[in-house]
């Protein structure tokens, strides 16, 4: 009787092919989720009409809507204050330019004298300050929130930035112990 040990059917190579493929298709779609679970995610760009703030009535019309008149309070689009967030995940590192469209310059602005930001909620106010009194009523924002599913536990982050490791050595593992059995 001849030993068929070390030898290669064409069954376990499909079987190794087939396994490498569906591997391959499911890593980056679990680096995917893992990024939105351990990263906050940034946003930039994201323009806001502030018109509506305006004091059209003013002289220079480039005044904002102040004193007896409630300031129009703008929101971030993707910022949910639902829940956890609300709470535990204020927005961070923002930046606000305000943009002319027409002579397409932007005037970065300066939180406290320019405008007012609550990171918490996600919503800001525009102030007369020096850079705001300029023809302009477009805001840039560019900002990090936590997105659903954001581990908000330091420790828990860095277990979940070892689920890709663990998947590529599974991936691994198949390939060398279910090729190697077939060998020995």
């Amino acid at each position: 009787m001849v030993s068929k040990k070390g030898q290669v059917t064409i069954g376990v190579l499909i079987v190794l092919l087939i396994g490498v493929i569906v591997a391959i298709t499911l890593l980056p779609e679990i680096a995917n989720q893992q990024h939105g679970m351990t990263d906050k995610l940034t946003v930039t760009n994201q323009s806001n009409d502030v018109t509506t703030a305006r004091n059209t009535t003013s002289a220079s019309k480039k005044d904002w809507k102040m004193g007896t008149v409630k300031m129009p309070q703008f929101n971030l689009t993707n910022n949910n204050v639902e829940g956890w967030k609300l709470a535990n995940c204020p927005i961070t590192s923002y930046s606000v330019t305000l943009f002319n469209v027409t002579s397409k310059r932007g005037i970065a602005l300066t939180e406290g004298t320019d405008y007012e930001f609550s990171p918490k909620w996600g919503n800001f106010t525009m102030k007369n300050g020096t850079k705001t009194r300029v023809k302009g009523n477009l805001t840039i924002w560019n900002y990090s929130y936590c997105g659903d599913g954001y581990i908000l536990d330091g420790a828990g982050r860095s277990v979940a930035k070892l689920i890709l490791v663990f998947a590529a050595l599974a991936l691994v593992a198949f390939v060398i112990f279910y090729g190697v059995k077939e060998f020995i």
